[in-house]
């Protein structure tokens, strides 16, 4: 018999799994109906809008899980509903005024640019119904709004293809089906929400404002730069490039690497000995690296074959990407499942200590390629490069303090 927290686990995996899937499956015939530009103009907006999402509520909805009532998660959805409509609200007329800049500069449409914010609005929307469904243990609600937004977000896509933003209207149609869908699901119920009360409840979530914003925006930074920076020194062409060869290797860290990664944090977290969590840690690592190695070296060899035969010769380009950013992707399945043991062992600071290292790398990077004018093979290359380093760097970080724990 399954344990309940592996029940649970299993559940929002299985959601993660069955979206992620639904997307791989429609990538071919989408690939067919739209063009790179169109991809690019998608990656460009999809990445502006993480790291919008993470100003719009600050990271609030993580404060759900250190609320101890119903009725205080109920007023802190409610208050950060309202903060995330402000942000939006501010933000749609800054890029309202300032369209026609914020679109030469990223190479998309105005239409593109204005609903950027927008985007960034539902998705901020989402993360916030989602982690108060998990808060609440309404496991399978979280999961299924995956699929829901998977599918709603394929289809919408695969029948507005007539339509010059159709990518991108099929994106946010998917979010806002997705949200009113939790929405339903994590409805309000018989709530006192006076002003002052639901004020004293967002107080109680200042911390993750104050601390975990400038880590999460560190992290989605340093993960979605590289989108942003292709559309802006190069052209969306390259940026919708850059978008399918991610879709493609990101497949097996989400698909495998997720559930490693759970399994693993489920086991360390319920391990009383210290030499059965370096098992664990030593084991898991080298299975992980097998793994990463089976599949990246295989996609390697056949990526010419397999991009041409299921995306058609104009994305052929993705061959190569594939190539440059295969170590990057194997190290991030290799070394990513176990990146959250840092805090596990409550080494919190050394974590954010890595993510403002890694940022800052990938930014002088980016300074220099612009500067130096390397091609996008080059920046890729280099990219790639830079997040092996720092992949190893996290490894390095990791094992210090786990070989101590080990001699205890």
């Amino acid at each position: 018999m399954l344990s309940p927290f592996i029940k649970r686990v299993l559940t929002l995996l299985s959601g993660s799994v069955l979206a992620q899937v639904i997307t791989l499956a429609l990538t071919p015939l989408l690939a067919r109906l739209y063009s790179k530009e169109a991809f690019g103009e998608l990656g460009i907006l999809m990445s502006c809008s993480a790291v919008l999402a993470i100003l719009f509520t600050g990271k609030l909805e993580l404060s759900f899980f250190n609320l101890r009532s119903q009725v205080q998660r109920q007023r802190m959805k409610l208050g950060v509903v309202f903060i995330a409509l402000l942000m939006g609200l501010l933000f749609l007329p800054i890029f309202f005024i300032f369209k026609s800049d914020i679109a030469n500069t990223l190479n998309i449409s105005v239409v593109a640019a204005l609903l950027i914010p927008v985007a960034a609005l539902f998705l901020a929307y989402f993360n916030l119904f989602t982690n108060f469904a998990i808060s609440v243990q309404d496991f399978s609600s979280a999961s299924r709004a995956k699929v829901a937004r998977a599918i709603t977000q394929g289809a919408a896509q695969s029948a507005a293809f007539v339509l010059p933003l159709g990518l991108i209207i099929g994106e946010v149609f998917g979010r806002i089906y997705a949200c009113g869908y939790l929405l339903y699901k994590t409805k309000i119920e018989n709530v006192a929400f006076s002003k002052r009360k639901v004020l004293a409840t967002l107080r109680k979530g200042k911390p993750f404002v104050k601390y975990t914003t400038p880590a999460s925006l560190l992290n989605t930074f340093s993960m979605q730069m590289p989108t942003i920076f292709i559309g802006i020194n190069y052209d969306a062409a390259s940026a919708g490039l850059f978008l399918m060869t991610q879709r493609i290797l990101a497949a097996p860290t989400a698909l495998i690497g997720q559930a490693l990664s759970q399994v693993y944090n489920s086991e360390f977290a319920h391990s009383d000995l210290n030499t059965a969590k370096w098992r664990l840690f030593r084991a898991t690592l080298v299975k992980s690296s097998a793994l990463s190695l089976l599949f990246f070296s295989t996609l390697a060899i056949t990526a010419p074959y397999l991009v041409t035969t299921f995306l058609g010769d104009k994305w052929l380009s993705v061959a190569d990407f594939i190539l440059l950013l295969t170590p990057m992707f194997f190290c991030q399945l290799s070394i990513g499942v176990i990146s959250n043991t840092l805090n596990m062992l409550e080494k919190n600071k050394v974590m954010m200590f890595w993510d403002a290292f890694r940022g800052s790398g990938i930014i002088l990077f980016a300074i220099a390629t612009t500067t130096q004018h390397f091609t996008i093979s080059t920046f890729l290359l280099g990219y790639s490069a830079i997040m092996v380093f720092n992949y190893l760097v996290l490894l390095a970080l990791t094992l210090t303090p786990m070989k101590a724990l080990k001699d205890l």
